[in-house]
């Protein structure tokens, strides 16, 4: 069987210092058993500081770089998959640690499973370091991919920073929608659902490993009470559209009686907690709030949608 090969995607904007040391962690990794097979693809996307200059700096022919003028992360992906010279293709996220064996791990799933696309954990990394309050699940996704061995994911969707395609799976759904996903001083995700959605629906295989992991920087304005809340606005307008969903009227009552159940239960679960002094005042704000303001805009969002169908279903 002729040996895999892979294109390790990096898209950047406006991070050289960080990138740096994210394309560092790799190096150590392209040993002689993985040098022929890999090749590690930056795709700029249209920065202004120096990241040209600092992928200069890694003299290799390993690494190639790509210049996408037209800002946001879909368009980055898009370009990152497309010029990519490998059957498959591992995005990692710009201001991410490898671990010492992400490289390795990537192989043996592509060569020991069935799996069409995988992802795998993201772990905090303090590099500019920690708030007191801040509490390790605020930054991982082990807190809902609560998986202790390798998965199928048949409903729930890994992290788009840690995420392994197979080139002709990305083809085939035309890469990542373009209206989704993060852009400068734009917060907003929906982007890799909707694609692991779209591979589901042609049968492709998802999968999950809990030992395929990055170290993922928590940027100081993520430790503040405000990003909590940034982020649960941001998913929950996208909620209906990543997940291609009609929302009916039972759907959108349901979230106003969970949204108003879970501020009385939520508020006693904290109450609790400050108690055993497991909580501080931030870390109930956190879990009262994010949690209500999402069902909030899921509903805010939801409700034009349904009269929107409701008036085409009339007509």
């Amino acid at each position: 069987m002729p040996q895999r090969t892979l294109t390790i995607v990096i898209c950047t904007f406006n991070r050289a210092a960080i990138l740096k040391e994210c394309i560092e962690s790799l190096m150590p990794q392209l040993s002689e058993e993985f040098s022929d097979r890999v090749e590690i693809l930056i795709v700029d996307n249209n920065s202004d500081d120096d990241t040209k200059e600092t992928v200069r700096q890694f003299k290799t022919s390993k690494i190639a770089y790509v210049f996408e003028p037209t800002q946001g992360l879909s368009y980055a992906r898009n370009t990152g998959y497309k010029n990519a010279n490998s059957e498959w293709v591992a995005y990692l996220d710009d201001d991410a640690l490898a671990a010492h064996d992400w490289l390795a791990r990537i192989f043996w799933l592509i060569e020991n499973t069935d799996f069409e696309a995988f992802g795998g954990a993201f772990d905090p990394w303090y590099r500019d370091g920690k708030v007191s309050w801040y509490l390790d699940e605020y930054a991982t996704n082990r807190t809902w991919l609560k998986y202790e061995k390798i998965s199928h994911l048949k409903q729930q969707n890994f992290c788009g920073g840690n995420a392994v395609y197979s080139k002709k799976s990305l083809t085939s759904v035309d890469g990542f929608p373009i209206d989704l996903g993060m852009s400068a001083g734009k917060v907003a995700y929906g982007e890799e659902t909707e694609v692991q959605q779209k591979l589901r629906a042609k049968n492709y295989k998802l999968g999950y490993d809990p030992e395929l992991i990055i170290h993922h920087y928590v940027a100081p304005y993520k430790q503040r009470l405000s990003w909590f809340f940034v982020r649960a606005h941001a998913a929950g307008k996208i909620y209906w559209q990543a997940n291609h969903l009609n929302p009916s009227l039972l759907m959108l009552f349901g979230l106003l009686v969970s949204a108003l159940k879970g501020l009385f239960k939520d508020s006693w679960f904290c109450f609790r907690e400050m108690q055993k002094g497991h909580y501080k005042i931030q870390n109930s704000l956190i879990y009262i709030g994010e949690r209500f303001v999402l069902k909030i805009i899921k509903f805010r969002f939801g409700l034009p949608l349904f009269f929107a169908k409701t008036r085409f279903n009339n007509e």
